[in-house]
């Protein structure tokens, strides 16, 4: 069983990553330092990747992050949680990590000189919301995945 208490940090120069992790600690605090393996054990997930999380010099998956920063939040004492229900305190907490994540991704993806590619295209979708097509995929994330996946190979056809 893991050991509570805080978890290493990364060591990260000053910037959104350093941003990002140092708020992902102090959230780890708030919650009363429970053990990666607690951690994991709540979401489902392996005790290594919380770890890495806290402790890797490189942007988190946004998923997890998300996942742990929900799972810290819920068990956060009640004067770190903002004034309101839980479910305030979590969407708090949800946008705090997503502004966070999303400045880190910029600063990163600026580091790293990325591009986009030069033959990325924008597709504007125009979605008839009286269809009950639509209004399924809108209703099932993992079917609007398929249909998005599929348009290139209906619209070249």
């Amino acid at each position: 069983m893991g050991r509570a208490g805080e978890i290493k940090r990364a060591d990260l120069p000053p910037g959104r990553m350093h941003d990002l992790n140092t708020a992902l600690h102090e959230l780890h605090r708030q919650a009363g330092f429970p053990s990666a393996r607690e951690i994991a054990r709540a979401l489902g997930i392996g005790h290594s990747t919380v770890h890495n999380l806290f402790a890797r010099a490189r942007l988190p998956q946004y998923d997890q992050l998300m996942a742990v920063a929900g799972c810290l939040a819920l068990r956060a004492p009640v004067r770190h949680i903002v004034d309101g229900s839980q479910e305030q305190a979590l969407d708090a907490v949800s946008h705090r990590f997503h502004s966070l994540w999303q400045q880190a991704k910029t600063e990163d993806e600026v580091r790293r000189g990325w591009q986009p590619a030069d033959n990325a295209q924008q597709i504007v979708l125009h979605l008839n919301t009286r269809s009950r097509r639509v209004l399924h995929d809108l209703s099932d994330i993992l079917h609007l995945h398929h249909t998005i996946r599929a348009l290139p190979r209906r619209c070249n056809a």
